[in-house]
């Protein structure tokens, strides 16, 4: 095991008691459990979006950052590629189909979705940003 430090926003602070009674015990377990849900939640996500349409998604989402209460709500992933498209093109520039690509984003589940959003937000916060492997990674 590895002590590291962090620092948690209020919010978040405020929903440790609901894991476990002491803070440290309930990040921790909050960590973990996202670390394995990440794992899980990436292998669903495998074969669902064609590869233009990552390729796509991933530019779209070079600088976001919103916070996570707005990433918890798949109309927010929907809603962001449907604006990136009107005003830049932003998917049918690398041959995706809009329409198909909101289906499948309107299909995801809450946990899916911010998974998808978290992965394609991390991949540019890389030292070395590699769409191969986010590609590899997602198809």
């Amino acid at each position: 095991m590895k002590p590291v430090s962090l620092r948690l926003e209020g919010e978040s602070v405020r929903m440790l008691p609901d894991i476990h009674k002491r803070p440290n015990t309930a990040a921790t377990c909050a960590i973990e459990v996202f670390a394995w849900l990440r794992r899980a939640t990436i292998n669903e996500l495998r074969g669902i979006f064609l590869t233009q349409e990552i390729i796509a998604l991933a530019h779209i989402h070079n600088g976001l950052h919103p916070a996570w209460q707005i990433m918890c709500n798949t109309n927010a992933i929907v809603t962001h590629t449907v604006d990136a498209e009107k005003f830049n093109n932003a998917v049918s520039m690398y041959g995706g189909d809009i329409d198909a690509l909101v289906k499948k984003l309107e299909n995801l589940t809450t946990a899916q979705s911010t998974i998808l959003q978290f992965e394609l937000i991390s991949f540019w916060n890389r030292e070395k940003p590699d769409l191969e492997q986010l590609i590899k990674a997602l198809s």
